[in-house]
């Protein structure tokens, strides 16, 4: 039996990189949620508590799916992890602007916070990436069995 006419494979990585991306998604909110209360309120720690209870239902969704071997599911996966890929791009694009920019007191707490947040964008990338593709893998493997 080929790599590709085995899903188990793609299901574990689908499942490792969801829990993974769900860790993240944790700390980042917990970071979004101390950003709050440093200085004037940001858009950056507003939007990133929602894009984080977003960032957490895809990864949810992406471990139930290599659970149930949910053929639907994967679909699911790989539609929210696109949307996920592109909101973290725009996350992480927006935590590098404030930083240039950002002169609210206090200023030191403020900049680890963005670079704290920044990284953890930057790393929910890949984890989204391997979600989709994963998924993808496993769903055009589900559908060749049925």
């Amino acid at each position: 039996m080929e790599m590709e006419d085995n899903p188990i494979w793609s299901i574990n990585l689908a499942r490792i990189a969801g829990c993974s991306s769900s860790v993240i998604s944790i700390l980042c909110f917990l970071t979004s949620i101390r950003f709050v209360n440093q200085g004037e309120v940001s858009f950056l720690a507003i939007c990133g508590i929602v894009a984080n209870v977003f960032y957490l239902t895809t990864s949810g969704l992406s471990i139930w799916a290599a659970s149930k071997m949910w053929k639907d599911g994967f679909l699911a996966s790989i539609l929210m992890s696109n949307l996920s890929i592109g909101l973290a791009f725009i996350m992480a694009g927006y935590a590098f602007r404030l930083l240039r920019t950002d002169n609210q007191k206090p200023q030191e707490e403020r900049r680890r916070s963005i670079i704290s947040l920044m990284i953890m964008y930057c790393l929910q990338l890949p984890m989204f990436i391997a979600i989709a593709v994963c998924s993808n893998l496993a769903r055009t493997s589900i559908s060749k069995d049925a």
